[in-house]
């Protein structure tokens, strides 16, 4: 039986439902801090299928939930499939335990690279509504930092907003269940001690990125929309809730600037001073020792906090005899 089994399946699928041998790998890593997990190149036939990588995905997950690691706050999925969020996520999984949700609370960091794929109402939308619910069991979260690779992806923080996840038109149940008829088909998401987020690669709306910064202004500090297509609306509807916070315009006027500041030991209006500087200073002439050394002396404010404490010290107490 053993031989028929090990010719009907690869010896990479029985390493990756080892269960116990992951558990034994983690529970020797009790002080891991930061979990990176990649899986990239999927072929689009596998999406609906499981493949050796998601059994590996499902063992990892009961492996960290059964270690129940204390210090694991940072989270990577670089390169992900669309699917992994399904065998990732700890409600309704395989070797799920009540207590399964407790570990993925700790997260903090979470970093997500998800390859794109096609989406819509003519699209099955299974796997946005399973990225939905993946993210809402991050309720901890301080810094989300999310990217699609490859054509741009939907918001994955708005997809109750979406068309293509809400209740179907064709289907008017108002009259047999009214309530729930009235609610949208996935909850809206609500990190409570979100500080930064980052979204990369995304189409959305408007009143979508509107929305999020509202719900999320108690808390959020940072938040960048980096290579994101708008389909309706404009930037000013979209940061207009940062108007009514601030209450007036005056973030509109705000901006960086870099500037790249050359270090000077002399005035540049003072032509005299910096040609004292560029000669020696045990140069024969009187008038260039003095200015020489009036020119030292004439060190700005910026230059004294980029010069070294010694070297300032040195300056200020040297004395220099001239023969």
């Amino acid at each position: 039986m053993n031989d028929l089994l090990v010719k009907q399946y690869p010896p990479l699928f029985h390493a990756a439902t080892d269960i116990d041998g992951f558990v034994r790998a983690f529970t020797a890593m009790a002080h891991v801090r930061h979990l990176t997990i990649s899986c990239p190149d999927q072929p689009a036939a596998q999406r609906y299928r499981k493949d050796a990588v998601d059994y590996a995905l499902i063992s990892l997950r009961v492996a960290v939930e059964r270690a129940n690691p204390l210090a694991l706050e940072s989270l990577s999925l670089t390169s992900v499939h669309p699917a992994a969020p399904f065998y990732l996520r700890p409600q309704l999984s395989i070797g799920a335990s009540p207590s399964s949700s407790r570990v993925w609370h700790r997260v903090r960091r979470l970093k997500m690279e998800m390859e794109s794929f096609a989406y819509g109402d003519d699209h099955p939308s299974d796997h946005l509504k399973i990225l939905h619910t993946y993210l809402q069991s991050f309720s901890q979260l301080h810094h989300l930092d999310f990217r699609w690779l490859g054509a741009k992806g939907p918001c994955p923080l708005s997809l109750d907003a979406e068309p293509c996840t809400s209740r179907p038109a064709s289907l008017d149940c108002a009259k047999a269940c009214p309530l729930s008829s009235e609610r949208p088909a996935c909850k809206p998401i609500k990190f409570r001690h979100l500080k930064s987020m980052h979204l990369k690669n995304a189409s959305l709306d408007a009143s979508q990125a509107a929305a999020f910064v509202m719900s999320h202004r108690k808390v959020l500090q940072e938040f960048e929309y980096e290579q994101c297509h708008l389909r309706s609306g404009t930037w000013d509807d979209a940061l207009a809730p940062l108007t009514r916070i601030c209450g007036n315009d005056d973030w509109k006027r705000k901006q960086e600037e870099v500037m790249e500041v050359p270090l000077m030991l002399s005035p540049v209006d003072d032509k005299n001073d910096a040609e004292c500087v560029q000669n020696a200073l045990w140069d024969d002439e009187p008038c260039r020792k003095n200015k020489g050394l009036q020119a030292l002396r004439k060190v700005s404010l910026r230059t004294r906090e980029i010069l070294p404490e010694h070297v300032r010290r040195l300056l200020r107490t040297a004395r220099v005899a001239w023969h």
